[in-house]
């Protein structure tokens, strides 16, 4: 897009629409087998299919926006065999020297959710 045009109107680069009977999703990315033990014990380079699925790497107000209802899950986490789906925070990022890591897990059989990092703040009641 190197137009510099402006829209006279909300206009998305990518609009999806669907009027009709629900679908199952409005993309599936698959590859591999799945399972990080899988693909590391199936493919020639021991590797999952990709090394990540979305790379967002621009400036934006907002990364990522529900601006409607979701039904179940706005995120779902399956957690398949059994491994935790950690979201990973890196801070205190400063030249020459790798990030601290910060992480949230929840427990696949306990529900418990684990924090790793230097402690929680709660601003308010």
């Amino acid at each position: 897009m190197w137009n510099k045009v402006p829209s006279s109107f909300p206009s998305p680069v990518l609009d999806i629409s669907n009027q009709g009977v629900m679908r199952d999703s409005v993309m599936w990315i698959r590859g591999g087998t799945g399972s990080l033990a899988g693909d590391r014990k199936d493919r020639y380079d021991q590797n999952p299919a990709f090394d990540r699925l979305f790379n967002i790497e621009t400036a934006a107000n907002i990364g990522i926006r529900f601006g409607a209802d979701t039904g179940n899950a706005a995120i779902l986490f399956t957690q398949p065999d059994g491994r935790t789906q950690p979201l990973v925070w890196w801070f205190g990022n400063a030249a020459n020297r790798p990030p601290s890591i910060a992480t949230l897990t929840v427990a696949g059989d306990t529900g418990e959710f684990n924090f790793t990092g230097n402690g929680v703040r709660v601003n308010g009641p």
